[in-house]
């Protein structure tokens, strides 16, 4: 199987938000709003079938440039030069376990450093463990928690940083 990165289109915003709340139920993102400001990115799996090549849209990656995590789910996003902020990396359920998260983010740090990043950070909730385990795979470190950064449920996140 191959995984490619290809970045989500304007007219494909309403498709992202229906794959996002697919993945992430009550915590996705469900207006194209909510994606406004972010470099997105849909995640694909290829598929050779009788010479045909299949693409599925399996999950998607986005994340600001020169950003640092806000102070609550809902706060405003404070600039920090040279920090990529990974707002979200997504897996469909029935695709996970199968290398295709490691797969994400050996490209999110191949894109950082191409761009000069000197930092990633991120979050999680805490009950999140497969993604805390992914980040910590590739050398992130908690950083901190932040209470009650998410809502329904309330339920802390784990911030995570990895320096490059």
């Amino acid at each position: 199987m191959l995984v490619s990165f290809r970045r989500v289109r304007p007219d494909e915003v309403d498709l992202l938000c229906e794959l996002d709340v697919k993945i992430f139920g009550g915590d996705g993102f469900e207006s194209p709003e909510d994606w406004e400001g972010l470099e997105i990115y849909f995640i694909v799996t290829d598929q050779e079938v009788v010479k045909i090549i299949d693409q599925q849209i399996v999950g998607s990656i986005a994340f600001r440039h020169h950003s640092d995590i806000s102070e609550n789910y809902e706060a405003e996003y404070p600039h920090l030069h040279n920090s990529l902020y990974l707002v979200s990396i997504g897996i469909l359920l029935e695709k996970q376990g199968g290398g295709i998260g490691s797969m994400a983010m050996t490209w999110l740090i191949e894109y950082a450093r191409k761009h000069e990043f000197t930092r990633i950070v991120s979050n999680a909730r805490k009950s999140n463990l497969p993604s805390v385990k992914l980040h910590r795979k590739f050398g992130f470190e908690t950083t901190c928690t932040i209470p009650k950064y998410y809502e329904k449920p309330d339920e802390d996140a784990v911030v995570m940083e990895l320096n490059l």
